[in-house]
C-alpha cells in the first residue's frame, strides 16, 4: 500500500491538485464542513480546472447551519457584512453546486434544529477509485489553520470501498460496515448502530502491552473509562491541544484522568484538530473519529485500522515525534477549576446516549 503522510493544509491541498489534474473521470468529496471562503474558493477551482465528468460532494447540513464556527442566526450575522456575505455564498454553493459539481446536503437538522446532534462527520476523497484521502481537514479557513492532516493511500481495494460508502451516502444510506483489507481494517461508522465496530477499537486498545497514545482535541467517554481501566503496565499519553475550540471536553477530560497514570501532553502552538491512536508503536488508527461520546452515539465516521508498518513508521516520525516537540506536559495535580465544566459535559454525555436512541 502506497501511503502519503499530509501534515496541515498547504500539504494537502498540494497533493489535491496534483493529483486532481492527473483524474481522468470522477472526483468523490464527503465532508462535514465545506464553506465558500478562501478555503472553498480553492478547492473549487481546482475541480473547476480538472473538467472532470463526475465531481460530486457530500456536504453535512452543518454547514447550512454553522459558519466560520457560529452558528448562522446569530448576533454576528447581523453585525458583520463579511460574515454575511460568506453565509450566503456558502448557501448558494450547497443549494446550486457550481458548474458541472453536483453537491448533496446530508442530514438535515430537523424542525428547530431536533436532529442537529446527527451529523455526518466523515472527511475523505476519492479519486478515480484509486486514490483516498482519509483524515480530519475540513474545507475552510479557520480549520485549515489548525494543526491536522489528510493521510494519502492508493490502494484500489481501499477506494473501491470509500467509493462504494460515498455511494451510499449519496442515495441517503449511512451504513455501520467493515472491511478487512490487508493490513488494513476500514470502519463505516452511522452513529447510532455502530457500537459493535467502536468496541473493536476498545477492544484492541485493552489489548495495548506496553503504550498507547491519543490524538485529539475532544477525547471523553466511552474512551476514557477504557483506557482508566488498562493494566498498570500500559502507559497511556493523551496528546490533546492548549488552545481548544471546545475547552470545557478539554477540562472534563483532565478532570477524568487527574488521579490516575495517564500523562497528559499539550499543544502549545495553536489549535490541533488531529485525530489518531498509536497502540504499541505498531498500530495505527486514524479518521474523522474524534473519539468523543458525541461520534459515538450520533456521528457518521469513517476509521482506519493500519498495520502497514512503513504508514505506522512514517507517522510516528512526521508526526507524533513533531508533537511532542511542540507540546508541553501537563501537571494534573495542580489542575483546579475543573469540576464545573466536568458536570456540565457529564450532563450533556448522558442526554446524548439517551436522546440518539429517540430516533
Amino acid at each position: 500500500m502506497n501511503s502519503e503522510i499530509l501534515l496541515g493544509s498547504e500539504q494537502f491541498i498540494s497533493k489535491l491538485k496534483k493529483d486532481i489534474a492527473q483524474a481522468e473521470s470522477s472526483v468523490y468529496m464527503q465532508m462535514m464542513t465545506f464553506e465558500m471562503d478562501t478555503a472553498g474558493h480553492t478547492i473549487i477551482s481546482i475541480l473547476e480546472e480538472a473538467d472532470l465528468s463526475d465531481i460530486r460532494l457530500c456536504i453535512d447540513a452543518y454547514s447550512k447551519t454553522v459558519v466560520n464556527d457560529q452558528f448562522i442566526k446569530s448576533i454576528g450575522y447581523l453585525t458583520s457584512s463579511a460574515f454575511r456575505s460568506e453565509v450566503k455564498d456558502t448557501i448558494s454553493f450547497l443549494r446550486n453546486g457550481e458548474g458541472n459539481i453536483k453537491v448533496r446536503i446530508t442530514n438535515p437538522v430537523g424542525f428547530f434544529g431536533h436532529k442537529y446532534p446527527f451529523r455526518n462527520h466523515k472527511k475523505f476523497i476519492v479519486i478515480d477509485n484509486r486514490v483516498v484521502y482519509l483524515g480530519g481537514i475540513n474545507i475552510s479557513d479557520h480549520n485549515f489553520l489548525w494543526h491536522d492532516m489528510m493521510i494519502r493511500l492508493e490502494e484500489p481495494e481501499i477506494a473501491a470501498a470509500v467509493t462504494e460508502d460515498f455511494e451510499m451516502t449519496w442515495k441517503g444510506t449511512n451504513q455501520s460496515s467493515k472491511r478487512i483489507i490487508g493490513e488494513n481494517q476500514l470502519f463505516f461508522l452511522n452513529g447510532r448502530r455502530s457500537e459493535g465496530e467502536y468496541n473493536e477499537l476498545f477492544a484492541l486498545i485493552k489489548s495495548a502491552r506496553k503504550s498507547i497514545e491519543i490524538m485529539s482535541p475532544y477525547v471523553s467517554n466511552p474512551l476514557l473509562k477504557a483506557i482508566k481501566n488498562l493494566d498498570g503496565n500500559v502507559q497511556v499519553t493523551i496528546l490533546t491541544p492548549c488552545e481548544n475550540n471546545k475547552s470545557s471536553v478539554k477540562d472534563f477530560m483532565l478532570n477524568e484522568v487527574k488521579e490516575s497514570s495517564v500523562l497528559v501532553q499539550q499543544y502549545d502552538h495553536g489549535m490541533s484538530h488531529l485525530k489518531a491512536i498509536l497502540i504499541d508503536e505498531e498500530t495505527l488508527i486514524f479518521g474523522s473519529s474524534n473519539f468523543d461520546f458525541v461520534s459515538y452515539y450520533c456521528e457518521q465516521e469513517v476509521v482506519m485500522i493500519s498495520r502497514d508498518k512503513i504508514l505506522v513508521e512514517n507517522f510516528r516520525k512526521e508526526v507524533l515525534d513533531d508533537y511532542y516537540k511542540m507540546s508541553s506536559p501537563v501537571d494534573l495535580k495542580s489542575s483546579t477549576g475543573l469540576n464545573m465544566n466536568a458536570i456540565k459535559i457529564k450532563l450533556a454525555e448522558n442526554f446524548i446516549a439517551a436522546y440518539s436512541k429517540l430516533f
